[in-house]
């Protein structure tokens, strides 16, 4: 039987213009797949919102089509032709929000230049009512404002060695999560039982108010303008105020991180 050669009659390119994958900034390389509500509207105006769809096979929420993308979408114009000075706050053309049905992470605000040729990471962050992460320390705390008496709203506290990094919510109220360190690496401690080990650790704040950026009202600043927060003067004492504090972290219990003699962590905004 003699078959006609396989002719194409057309070509159709389908380009979807946002792909998201989620990861659980805690647990490093561990990919977040449920439970997230994610939505993308015009940066100006702030017309109807548009929901993510997740792949059931890669977990990546994604977006179909987005207003104004259509040429990329279809094929006719690069991504180059809207991004052309890459993810600066100003030349973005879309905000994206990241909400966790779960309760397990806070939620953030995303300012993007749309649209994007590969899949765009996310680091979640826990949120301080996340349950407790088997394996993994929890340091928990609220950071206040000492200068305004106030909650210190989206402080980024970090821990070190390891530059383990939470930010804390509007409350001021944190979770930092950090696996403990491995007995082989841990300094020499003798015969001591492993339930009294401890390990010294720094612990840092960046707050800067000035420098957080709202663009939804209830939504936290946008996650560019909160990581761009210079750090704080952290106190260890009521009196006593300095680029940070160490305090001890022992095995299997949570650390409540405080300025010595206070229920909370105070420190004065950079």
């Amino acid at each position: 039987m003699n078959h006609s050669p396989f002719v194409s009659l057309e070509k159709i390119i389908k380009r979807a213009p946002l792909g998201l994958r989620f990861k659980d900034l805690a647990r490093g390389d561990v990919n977040v797949v449920d439970s997230l509500d994610v939505r993308a509207r015009q940066r100006t105006p702030l017309p109807q919102e548009m929901i993510a769809q997740r792949s059931p096979v890669s977990g990546i929420y994604g977006f179909r089509s987005l207003p104004g993308l259509r040429d990329y979408e279809w094929g006719l114009q690069p991504a180059s032709n809207w991004c052309t000075n890459g993810d600066t706050p100003e030349d973005a053309n879309f905000v994206i929000t990241v909400r966790d049905n779960g309760g397990r992470f806070l939620p953030q605000v995303l300012l993007l230049c749309l649209p994007k040729e590969a899949v765009f990471e996310v680091e979640l962050v826990s949120g301080p009512t996340r349950e407790p992460l088997a394996g993994y320390a929890v340091v928990r705390g609220e950071v206040w404002d000492r200068a305004a008496n106030a909650p210190a709203s989206w402080a980024v506290i970090i821990a070190s060695p390891g530059d383990y990094a939470t930010v804390a919510d509007v409350r001021g109220l944190f979770a930092l999560y950090l696996p403990f360190p491995t007995l082989d690496t841990a300094p020499d401690f003798g015969d001591v039982p492993v339930t009294d080990l401890v390990w010294p650790l720094t612990f840092q704040v960046l707050y800067e108010p000035s420098v957080q950026s709202e663009v939804l009202a209830d939504w936290p600043p946008h996650t560019a303008s909160i990581a761009a927060q210079a750090a704080a003067s952290v106190f260890d004492t009521t009196t006593t105020g300095g680029a940070g504090v160490v305090r001890s972290l022992q095995y299997g219990q949570p650390l409540i991180l405080a300025t010595q003699g206070q229920s909370r962590l105070l420190v004065n905004p950079a």
